[in-house]
């Protein structure tokens, strides 16, 4: 089952089956036929950044439409893929956004198969010692729409403590 929108509200549907004599099992008044709720659904990766010297954890979500917004699939313990880089077997797909941080630069620590829980996991980009950013995305199973996420690495200056500083002689 296939929606033309991806931010269409959630459906019901049955699916019934008829035999060789007609009988069927539509649903009617007296009939108890269960149904499936069908929903839209998506993978994100968070934006993240920090230090182009330390490694950078990475959150992806496995999210569906609501109807109203995207929630995270709390229920969700099986969709998984493999935190490796496309180029080697993986699902991890950088895209160089701004130098010179460069795809040689980018790789995965422990890269390998992982399952979600409660609709979430994390995985870490290894330190690239350069500057730069990448946008990041998951080669997602075919029942869910990829959304990247962000990786800036060392563009972060942090949060200035002060907000007045005065120096007296």
């Amino acid at each position: 089952y296939t929606f033309t929108n991806p931010t269409t509200t959630p459906t019901a549907i049955y699916i019934r089956a008829t035999d060789t004599d007609n009988a069927t099992s539509l649903r009617g008044v007296s009939s108890v036929e269960g149904g499936i709720e069908v929903v839209n659904g998506r993978i994100r990766v968070n934006n993240a950044y920090g230090s182009e010297l330390l490694p950078l954890s990475m959150t992806v979500s496995v999210q569906y439409w609501t109807g109203v917004n995207w929630a995270l699939s709390t229920t969700d313990n099986a969709t998984s893929f493999n935190t490796r880089l496309n180029t080697a077997g993986g699902n991890v797909v950088p895209t160089i956004v701004q130098g010179p941080l460069a795809l040689g630069n980018i790789s995965v620590t422990g890269g390998g198969p992982v399952t979600v829980v409660n609709g979430s996991s994390t995985f870490t980009l290894a330190r690239p010692n350069t500057t730069g950013m990448a946008d990041i995305s998951i080669n997602a199973p075919a029942y869910l729409t990829s959304v990247p996420g962000r990786a800036t690495f060392g563009v972060y200056q942090g949060n200035n403590p002060f907000i007045y500083q005065r120096e007296a002689y």
